[in-house]
């Protein structure tokens, strides 16, 4: 990989996917009041989850592309999500002539159930699956000598299972077009990924929010919660999705070659001698036995 492969692109597409769960959830009640697991989502707390990271995502920022372009899929079937990976497509293809072509970038939010094993998406009548995102999105962006950047978002159950199986496809392929750069997940490959209905958002999203507003607005304009005292900013830099949920879901971040499970252990992939699906399961596994500034061997 180049020195050019971590920047921002400028050209940039963005897709956001909110789905409803396929199953009856299963609830608990703990100190921030009921929460349900995410195989039987609320679409109201999928969709709210999916226009916070759209909207912040529309506003201008240092990282704002030269050219944008948004798509907004709400409950979508398989074809409407092929669809959507299409048109951002087709937006790209459109500015490769153009003399600061860069590759382009391509920008995913889901939130919704992942199945178990693979995590893959469950959308209202299919599922779609890491390998067949990576493949769908590399055959409607046009071929060119530039990396596709892919970034992805996901606050769904299992999420771990589906970026272990879209690092593979991407590492085992050095030749590849596309490169994963910035993803953040909501649970481990075997975890399910819960919402809160006091804060109708998913864990995940309700702790990325909370840490992220300080750090643009100057102040949180989420609460306090009363039974605690305790403000979410508090806390949720060090693990707050496990917080909130009882030690039963934990966050993950993959920053172009590095592994965080937040709140835990980290690893520097890039020092691996192969990276596969196995490797980065069991590195998640092991890193929520270490503190956040220790790493897990790698052999």
């Amino acid at each position: 990989m180049t020195e050019f492969h971590n920047k921002q692109r400028i050209f940039k597409a963005f897709i956001a996917v909110s789905a409803s769960g396929p199953d009856q959830a299963t609830e608990r009640s703990g100190l921030f009041g009921t929460r349900r697991s995410r195989d039987g989502a609320d679409l109201r707390f999928t969709t709210s989850d999916c226009d916070w990271f759209s909207d912040h995502l529309r506003e201008p920022n240092y990282d704002s592309g030269i050219a944008e372009h948004h798509i907004r899929l709400v409950n979508p079937g398989l074809s409407d999500v092929m669809g959507g990976i299409s048109e951002a497509g087709r937006f790209l293809s459109s500015h490769v002539s153009d003399a600061r072509w860069d590759g382009g970038q391509i920008t995913v939010i889901y939130a919704g159930h992942g199945t178990p094993t693979t995590g893959a998406w469950v959308l209202r009548d299919g599922n779609m699956d890491a390998v067949a995102l990576a493949e769908t999105l590399l055959q409607v962006v046009k071929s060119t000598s530039r990396h596709l950047r892919l970034d992805l978002v996901m606050d769904s159950c299992f999420a771990g299972a589906f970026v272990a199986d879209l690092l593979e496809y991407s590492w085992s392929r050095p030749d590849h077009r596309l490169f994963v750069c910035d993803v953040f997940g909501a649970a481990l490959p075997g975890e399910l990924a819960w919402e809160l209905d006091s804060h109708q958002h998913g864990a995940f999203t309700y702790a990325f929010r909370a840490m992220f507003e300080p750090l643009v607005l100057g102040s949180p304009s989420l609460p306090r919660h009363r039974p605690s005292g305790i403000r979410d900013t508090d806390r949720l830099r060090s693990g707050g999705v496990s917080w909130l949920t009882d030690d039963e879901q934990h966050a993950f971040e993959y920053l172009n070659g590095h592994l965080k499970v937040i709140g835990a252990g980290s690893a520097r992939l890039y020092e691996a001698p192969v990276v596969d699906t196995g490797l980065i399961r069991s590195v998640m596994e092991a890193a929520l036995d270490l503190l956040p500034d220790q790493y897990v061997p790698l052999g």
